[in-house]
């Protein structure tokens, strides 16, 4: 009870503040319990001297008995709290004894999923067995197991049985948001949802409409995600740390199971593939035919390993050019290959592989930026090089609608195809430079032994140009005259068109020196181009561009260019030394051939007149002699009638006159019959055609009749010959080719002409396209029309694919 300020501020520091607001007495009594301080009892009062010895003794016996009710009070909170303590460790151990029963169960659990997995190869099996033991040993309501297939995730009933429908979860960016399985599967992570209420992801299945909760991890095989584990609540936050952990150590081991699986159905299929191997090799070098080999190598490869496409190429003029196709894609009536030309070492990964010549395996073409894949369908895509000879000359591609689809085994079996496939292709390869080789040289036969029968250019030159057309199968065969005055190469016969150009006109003019053929012109030396874009000589008019590559030889008499046999190719080193050799060898069967017909045309008038010198001769020799002593016979004759003399005078003038016809008429016979076919030699025409009709019959199951049509008369012999020879030729055309079953021959004399008409009902042909270089006729019609035209006549063919033929020569007489 301080008697100033000073002595509060001095003595007790802290009571100057409740000093200063009036308090001028304190009493303060420590709460003592077990001899420490537990708190105090304060008294104050405004009053000065308030309290006495007695208020001490009373605050301090009032402070004991305070500070013993506090210390039973914390005694018995101590011990409430010491019952609470040791109920929570009781409880605690019986959480910690539940988790190690759950926890032995769920290793149990693990142990029986690892024998399982190493017990079985059947995959299925597996995974049903694992869904089945979760279900029954973790108590979840819900278990499911998907597998990816392709781009989506699949819940079957073959692995899922409780499951009503099987469900279908997409995986493709744009739609694996759209489920948490889908999502799992998608990005290979888990994913726990406490409430699937409050995640986006979570997608309903009517059969589980009453889930609360999901949890769901990724089945891994080779560190890419396989499938997912599902599992799904009615309560929320019913899965934790411990379910994530236990599902995880589940779908490892069920990707060990699927690994185990793929694996053995690796080694089935490496086995099964190794041997077929050879059984496909075997296959595909038995087909000679380039068309047939490729078909068949994309037909073999696609039906035997069950590809969902698988498409072939060959390197052309720096392209990859798609060539055949087969499986799913190839089905499709409207399917094209798109692209069908990719730019070697610069479009899409065959033409990376072209260029390389290193396999490119696509797991996802989703995400290689080179892919060019021909379908929207297509996820995962193997492109191989085909080699032959050291060098790759195309691309093996294999596609599929699934993910992943393709590894290393299929790399290794199709690489070994694709080597067969280049055996294959360089063998029909050297069968078609073979085959080539043959046709050229037939051609060259053909071409030795007809063109020297055609004995006008107008004739010739077509006919040659077509020949050499059909035979080699060059894009453009053109022939050119040399004017020298003129110094140019004039077109006169020319066969094909460049693709998106026009054909060339008869007329059209090359100068002297202009590029490559008037060049060729000019020097008369063989120019050979593979590559035209390269040659500061090569021309082209109008729209030619495209042409790659020419070839132009000269024509030569001696050493005079006559004319240019021409060649071209929309390809790139489309000719070889094989085609120059076999080129300048109809080349100069073609200046034979053109001399001779020059030589005809010069001695065409030559010989007629030398046949009239030898018919006068004959005449004069034979005819007109006798023709003189029968006139003086019969004059002698004439003159005994009149002076009435005997009778037997007049016969012996008249018998003298008969022998001297028939010694003039046998004669001429002999004169004539050297010039007569031998049928015509002791028969009149009719009488050689009826034999000719008869004949006809009788080797063939036609029916042929034969009409004469008109007065018969007494033929010259070039004409009897003439008639004769084109019956013949047509029969033998009908017997050849008509298959008709019906003909008509018949011989008809008009007023100033004759003629003869063969009609069938076979099966035609057209007229203006007759295949000469196939060997199916045209020569012999050109024969006929030569054997009227030479005698002033004229033959008509009538005839269609379908329609019969009718063949009228017609002659003049006279």
């Amino acid at each position: 009870q301080p008697q100033s300020r000073a002595e509060v501020a001095e003595r007790y520091p802290g009571l100057v503040p409740a000093y200063d607001e009036g308090i001028l007495s304190f009493l303060i009594a420590p709460l003592i319990s077990n001899n420490q301080a537990i708190g105090v009892l304060f008294f104050n009062s405004v009053t000065a001297d308030k309290y006495t010895e007695e208020d001490l003794q009373m605050t301090q016996r009032v402070a004991a008995q305070i500070a013993g009710a506090v210390a039973n009070s914390q005694l018995y909170e101590a011990r409430t709290r010491a019952e609470e303590q040791l109920r929570a460790s009781l409880e605690e151990n019986q959480q910690l004894f539940q988790a190690e029963q759950r926890r032995a169960e769920q290793l149990d659990i693990i142990n029986e999923v690892g024998r399982q997995v190493t017990s079985t190869l059947e995959l299925s099996e597996v995974l049903r067995g694992v869904g089945d033991l979760i279900s029954a040993s973790l108590g979840y309501e819900m278990t499911g197991i998907g597998m990816i297939e392709g781009d989506e995730l699949v819940f079957g009933k073959e692995v899922n049985p409780t499951l009503l429908e099987p469900v279908h979860r997409s995986i493709t960016p744009e739609q694996a948001e759209k489920s948490i399985t889908g999502w799992v599967a998608y990005t290979g992570e888990p994913l726990l949802a406490p409430d699937v209420s409050k995640d986006p992801r979570y997608a309903v299945v009517e059969q589980l409409s009453d889930t609360r909760s999901e949890l769901a991890v990724p089945i891994m095989a080779s560190g890419q995600p396989v499938g997912v584990m599902d599992v799904q609540s009615i309560r929320v936050n019913a899965f934790d740390e411990s379910d994530l952990n236990v599902l995880q150590s589940l779908a490892r081991q069920l990707g060990i199971a699927v690994e185990n699986a793929q694996l053995f159905q690796a080694e089935q299929r490496r086995a099964e593939q190794f041997r077929i191997i050879g059984e496909l090799s075997s296959q595909m070098s038995s087909y000679l035919e380039m068309d047939e080999v490729l078909s068949q190598t994309v037909e073999l490869i696609q039906r035997t390993f069950d590809y969902y496409h698988v498409g072939i190429g060959l390197i052309e003029n720096g392209e990859v050019v798609y060539k055949f196709g087969a499986g799913n894609l190839a089905a499709d009536t409207d399917f094209t290959f798109g692209p069908g030309h990719l730019a070697v070492g610069h479009e899409g990964v065959s033409g990376q592989v072209a260029a390389t010549g290193e396999a490119v395996l696509a797991s996802n073409v989703y995400l290689d930026p080179h892919d060019t894949a021909s379908h929207s369908d297509t996820r995962s895509e193997l492109t191989l090089p085909i080699r032959a000879r050291g060098q790759v000359i195309g691309i093996l591609n294999l596609q599929s609608d699934r993910l992943n689809a393709f590894d290393d085994s299929d790399m290794v079996t199709l690489q070994s195809l694709a080597s067969e496939a280049g055996i294959a292709i360089e063998n029909a390869r050297i069968f078609e430079a073979e085959r080539r080789r043959n046709d050229q040289m037939q051609a060259i036969n053909t071409m030795a032994i007809n063109i020297s029968s055609v004995l006008t250019l107008d004739e010739l030159l077509p006919y040659a140009t077509r020949l050499v057309y059909d035979a080699f199968d060059y894009h453009i065969v053109t022939i050119f005259l040399v004017d020298v005055d003129a110094q140019e190469a004039v077109i006169q016969a020319s066969e094909g068109v460049p693709e998106g150009g026009k054909p060339a006109e008869a007329g059209f003019k090359v100068p002297f020196g202009q590029g490559i053929i008037g060049n060729t012109a000019r020097t008369g030396e063989t120019r050979l181009v593979n590559d035209t874009s390269e040659d500061d000589d090569y021309y082209y008019e109008g729209n030619w561009s495209n042409i790659k590559s020419e070839l132009s030889v000269p024509i030569k008499q001696g050493d005079e260019v006559v004319g240019v046999l021409d060649l071209q190719s929309t390809r790139l080193n489309a000719f070889d030394e094989t085609d120059v050799a076999t080129i300048e060898t109809l080349a100069n069967q073609l200046a034979v051939a053109m001399e001779n017909a020059r030589l005809f045309d010069e001695s065409r008038d030559l010989a007629v007149l030398e046949e009239r010198n030898r018919m006068a001769r004959e005449i004069h020799d034979t005819l007109a002699q006798g023709f003189t002593g029968i006139v003086l016979q019969l004059e002698a004759g004439e003159q005994a009638l009149e002076e009435e003399e005997d009778p037997t005078e007049v016969h012996r003038h008249l018998t003298i006159a008969r022998n001297l016809a028939r010694e003039g008429l046998a004669e001429a016979r002999r004169s004539v019959w050297n010039l007569l076919p031998q049928a015509l030699e002791e028969n009149p025409l009719h009488v050689a055609l009826s034999d000719e009709v008869e004949r006809f019959n009788a080797v063939e199951s036609q029916q042929a009749t034969f009409d004469i049509i008109g007065a018969r008369r007494q033929l010259p012999p070039v004409i009897q010959a003439a008639l004769l020879r084109i019956c013949q030729e047509s029969l033998t055309n009908i017997r050849k080719y008509a298959e008709a079953t019906q003909v008509s021959v018949k011989l008809t004399f008009g007023g100033d002409n004759v003629g003869v008409s063969i009609v069938d009902n076979g099966k035609g042909f057209d007229p203006a396209n007759v295949n000469i270089g196939e060997g199916r006729g045209g020569f012999g019609l050109t024969a006929m029309r030569q054997r009227a035209r030479l005698l002033r006549g004229d033959i008509t063919i009538t005839s269609a694919p379908g329609q019969g033929t009718s063949v009228e020569a017609t002659i003049p007489i006279g």
